[in-house]
């Protein structure tokens, strides 16, 4: 993003009704890039949305319940498979 002094002059030589050639050549900046402000109104900056999405887990998360709810019951098999801490 160009500084805020160089939008504002885009700004002002657009109120002055030249066009985003002049203004790109007197500014020496890319056309697009002083077509794109010349567009714009709002210059403050856009917070970006978090977009909340299920986790992949989910349609199994009934399945992964009832294993953790099996092998919780059975001590035996959490020290068989090396599971380092005592089991309550």
């Amino acid at each position: 993003m160009k500084s805020m002094e160089q939008i504002h002059r885009v700004k002002e030589l657009q109120m002055q009704q030249q066009g985003p050639y002049q203004n790109a050549k007197e500014l020496k900046m890319d056309v697009k890039t002083v077509r794109k402000y010349m567009a714009k109104e709002d210059f403050s900056p856009q917070v970006p949305v978090a977009v909340t999405r299920p986790s992949k887990l989910d349609p199994y998360k009934a399945t992964i319940d009832a294993w953790l709810k099996e092998d919780e019951q059975n001590r035996y098999k959490l020290k068989k498979i090396g599971y380092p801490y005592p089991c309550v």
